[in-house]
């Protein structure tokens, strides 16, 4: 929840060391679990979009004069993903109906081919990353899941999302400081030791 990730205080937080913010709007849809209860509207066509113009509306209320929802169409999308939010974001992507230039996964579900097929529709101008902990790094980073069967640690290869995306990944450590990422980098790597709800919450 944005309760517990503490959204609004990591914004304040931003605010006093200095960033700025003001050209920035957060539009968080919330699932609940999204591996239980699916992905709503946003699997369906044109159910992103619809969710977008309807929080277009409600921002050109609160925004008062200057602002239009057509101010908010013509924005630049970002989609920052955490943990089962990589299946909504995918659906999203799938569907289409809203451009989105920067495609952000934090520990995350791996390799989705929505994922991929969004990239590679345009990877010069799009910029995808994916960071993982403990959690997913058997998965994201070298095709390999362990798990225990039967008492038995047992392990199975998967397509990894350095193998999905091949030789397009641009960055496979953490950035350094000041270090930005320009359109058409692809980030994938991972924290050692960076449990799942590291990622989110202060």
């Amino acid at each position: 929840t944005l309760e517990r990730q503490q959204i609004m205080q990591q914004i304040e937080e931003a605010v006093a060391a200095g960033s700025d913010v003001s050209n920035y709007v957060l539009v968080a849809p919330q699932f609940g679990s999204v591996v239980q209860r699916g992905v709503g509207t946003f699997g369906q066509p044109g159910g992103f979009k619809k969710f977008m113009d309807d929080a277009a509306r409600e921002l050109t209320r609160v925004c008062g004069s200057g602002c239009t929802a057509q101010t908010f169409a013509n924005a630049k999308h970002v989609f920052v993903s955490y943990s089962g939010g990589g299946i909504a974001s995918a659906a999203a992507l799938k569907h289409g109906g809203v451009p989105v230039q920067i495609n952000i996964l934090l520990d995350a579900a791996y390799s989705r081919p929505d994922h991929v097929k969004w990239l590679n529709e345009d990877p010069a101008s799009r910029i995808f990353v994916s960071v993982s902990g403990t959690s997913l790094e058997g998965e994201n980073i070298t095709g390999n899941v362990v798990r225990t069967v039967g008492g038995e640690q047992v392990t199975t290869q998967v397509t990894s999302l350095k193998a999905a995306f091949g030789k397009k990944v641009t960055v496979d450590a953490p950035l350094a400081a000041g270090q930005r990422l320009r359109p058409g980098d692809v980030a994938i790597f991972n924290i050692p030791g960076a449990g799942h709800t590291d990622f989110v919450t202060t």
